[in-house]
């Protein structure tokens, strides 16, 4: 329980400091974005929401480009929009929305 407390504490020190452009980019670009891509990528996402996938694909390049340039603003901002199109993808491969087939014309 002390740890489960300390973990939290040092979370909302992080959180806290989230106007500190690295702890942002760590917490949004490597956890959330590139983890929402590996877990729709084993979804199959590359077929089943293409348009999502690639988004999320270059919004995260170019997240990490940004980051090794020190944009750290414009890093999270891009990595925010890859995890956004990754969960996406991620939502449409497990029937949470996205296109729903047509359904047959009654006769």
């Amino acid at each position: 329980m002390i740890r489960v407390r300390a973990l939290i504490a040092v979370t909302a020190v992080a959180l806290g400091g989230a106007g500190c452009g690295p702890i942002e980019y760590l917490a949004t670009v490597p956890l959330d974005a590139a983890g929402a891509i590996a877990q729709a990528k084993q979804l199959g996402a590359d077929k089943r929401a293409p348009y999502e996938m690639t988004a999320a694909e270059e919004y995260v390049h170019k997240a990490r480009e940004l980051a090794g340039h020190a944009r750290y603003q414009s890093s999270v901002r891009f990595g925010r929009k890859a995890a956004e199109n990754a969960h996406k993808a991620v939502a449409m491969c497990s029937g949470e929305g996205g296109a729903q087939p047509a359904s047959e014309p009654a006769k």
